[in-house]
């Protein structure tokens, strides 16, 4: 989101207090999507091809390369499960050959390939829940056999659900106290398996 916000020019400032205000209740979810569209918008770059361009430059981390190696080579199946825009998480996801993606935030292009509306899913975190029980269904496994890498206050409740959650290169507090593992970074998830 940060970086596709700089590339379009819009203020980060601006885009943390619009998330920021969403989420706490001072602003409703469309007046926060509407305020961010029109910003991107007002740029004159809000286009499909740009907004591709643009996180398609993004590459995942070399260590998330060779966890996702590491992982598959003793037959975890892994999910993207991200508060990201969909076009982004599935382009990670492309990348890194996960099982599928979740996204919490979905873009629509009108027939011109001009941005036209913005949906962010309030309440991220019972989102990532409700995603980690289709999850756990379309693999036929119990809930509290995923485990689950994150870094934010969004991931504190599948933190808590799975009960096998994975901090890795947070400094969130809140986070730290219900994972079940902390990492410095993704290399140190793979001594955990």
């Amino acid at each position: 989101w940060e970086l596709l916000s700089q590339r379009l020019g819009v203020d980060l400032d601006f885009h943390r207090k619009l998330y920021n205000d969403s989420e706490s209740g001072v602003l409703s979810k469309e007046d926060a999507e509407n305020n961010l569209l029109e910003k991107y918008l007002q740029t004159g770059k809000a286009t499909k091809q740009f907004i591709e361009e643009v996180f398609n430059s993004i590459e995942p981390l070399p260590e998330a390369h060779d966890l996702m190696t590491f992982l598959s080579e003793r037959d975890f199946r892994i999910y993207l499960v991200s508060g990201s825009v969909n076009i982004f998480v599935q382009m990670i996801s492309k990348k890194l050959k996960t099982w599928g993606w979740f996204a919490n935030s979905y873009f629509e292009f009108d027939e011109s390939g001009l941005l036209s509306k913005i949906d962010m899913i309030i309440g991220q975190g019972q989102e990532k829940v409700r995603q980690l029980y289709e999850i756990a269904k379309i693999e036929n496994v119990d809930i509290r056999e995923i485990f689950f890498v994150g870094d934010g206050s969004n991931d504190i409740l599948a933190f808590i659900e799975t009960g096998n959650g994975i901090a890795v290169n947070s400094r969130n507090k809140e986070l730290h106290k219900v994972a079940w593992k902390i990492c410095k970074n993704l290399t140190d998830v793979q001594k955990l398996f």
